[in-house]
C-alpha cells in the first residue's frame, strides 16, 4: 500500500531491504543495546567512535549496490522477467550515495514545489506520469514493450546528467532543424550495454509535423546490428512542441543486444516524418556532405 500498486496489480511477493555485513542486527547489536539509553554525552562519543573506525580514507570511493528484480505473470505463466544489477563508485564528481541520493532528492522538492506530490516523507511517487518524467530528463530510454495493456520500460542510468555539450556539430535537417551537436559518454561498449547519447536541438520556427528521430548502429558494410526510433525526450518533447530558438536536450539509449561481436560500428542518426517513416528529412553538413543517416560517431564493442 505504501508503494501504491494499482488494483490490477496484486503484488504476490514484495521485498524490500538493505544487506550489511551479517545483517542489521548482528552488525550494530552492540549499538543497539546501548543508543536507547546512553547519554547525550555517551551518544556523542559512539558518534566519534564510529566516525574514527569507519571514515574513509582520503580519495577512496564510496560504493553503491543496488539490485532490482521484476517477474511479472498472468494465469500462472511467466510473461516479463528481468533484473538489473547497478554497481556506483564514487569518483571525482563526489561520492557514489550523494548523487544516488541528491538527484532524486531534487526531482522530489521540485514536484513538491509544483504541487504533483505532497510534502512531507513517502516511499515513492505512483503517478506513472512523474516517473517516466524524471527519467525521461535525466536517464537514457533504451526499450519499451508492452505485454497485454502493460509497458514495460528499460532506461540507462549515467553517472551524471549531460547538460553540457561535448560535440559542436552544426548540422541541419530539412529546411527548419539544427542538430548543435551531442555529447556520447564513450565510444567503447560491451555487448549488452546501453549506449546512452544526448542530443541538442534547435529550429529557427514553429514545427508542424512530428519527426521521429532513429538511431542505427551498422557493421563496415552498412548492415543493421541494432536500432531504436522514439520521438524526442522519450515522446515528452515532441518536435511540435519546440520553441523556436531555444535549446531542446534529448537524451536516447541504444541497447547493443548480447552478442553482438568485437568490432567497429558507426552509429548513424537521423529523423523521419511520424506519419511516413518513409520521408526521411536530408541533413547538410557545415562541410557541405548531404544524406539522410548522418554518421555521427564509431562505435567499439571490444
Amino acid at each position: 500500500q505504501d508503494y501504491d500498486f494499482a488494483p490490477e496489480w496484486p503484488v504476490r511477493d514484495f521485498v524490500r531491504g538493505t544487506l550489511r555485513l551479517n545483517g542489521w542486527a548482528d552488525a550494530w547489536a552492540d549499538i543497539f543495546a546501548e543508543v536507547g539509553t546512553a547519554s547525550d554525552a555517551r551518544l556523542q562519543e559512539i558518534a566519534d567512535q564510529l566516525l574514527a573506525e569507519n571514515a574513509y580514507d582520503e580519495g577512496e570511493p564510496d560504493r553503491v549496490i543496488l539490485c532490482v528484480d521484476l517477474k511479472a505473470a498472468k494465469a500462472g505463466t511467466t510473461v516479463w522477467h528481468k533484473s538489473y544489477v547497478m554497481n556506483a563508485w564514487g569518483d571525482a564528481r563526489g561520492t557514489a550515495m550523494a548523487r544516488l541520493v541528491s538527484i532524486p532528492v531534487a526531482l522530489a522538492v521540485e514536484a513538491v514545489l509544483a504541487r504533483e506530490i505532497p510534502a512531507g516523507v513517502s516511499a515513492a511517487p505512483s503517478d506513472p506520469r512523474l516517473v517516466e518524467r524524471w527519467l525521461d530528463t535525466h536517464a537514457f530510454k533504451a526499450t519499451e514493450e508492452w505485454v497485454g495493456d502493460v509497458r514495460f520500460v528499460m532506461y540507462a542510468l549515467p553517472p551524471a546528467a549531460a547538460v553540457n555539450m561535448a560535440t559542436p556539430a552544426g548540422v541541419r535537417f530539412g529546411p527548419d532543424i539544427t542538430l548543435l551537436g551531442y555529447t556520447l559518454t564513450g565510444d567503447t561498449f560491451p555487448a549488452g550495454d546501453i549506449i546512452p547519447l544526448t542530443l541538442f536541438w534547435q529550429t529557427n520556427r514553429p514545427l508542424a509535423t512530428r519527426y521521429k528521430i532513429f538511431l542505427h548502429l551498422v557493421t563496415a558494410d552498412g548492415t543493421l546490428v541494432t536500432q531504436r526510433d522514439s520521438e524526442p525526450g522519450g515522446g515528452l518533447a515532441l518536435t511540435t512542441t519546440w520553441p523556436p530558438g531555444e535549446t531542446v536536450i534529448d537524451n536516447h539509449g541504444l541497447l547493443l543486444p548480447p552478442g553482438t561481436p568485437p568490432g567497429r560500428y558507426t552509429l548513424l542518426l537521423g529523423l523521419y516524418d511520424l506519419a511516413d517513416p518513409a520521408a526521411r528529412l536530408e541533413y547538410v553538413t557545415p562541410a557541405g556532405e548531404r544524406g539522410d543517416a548522418l554518421p555521427l560517431a564509431t562505435i567499439t564493442v571490444p
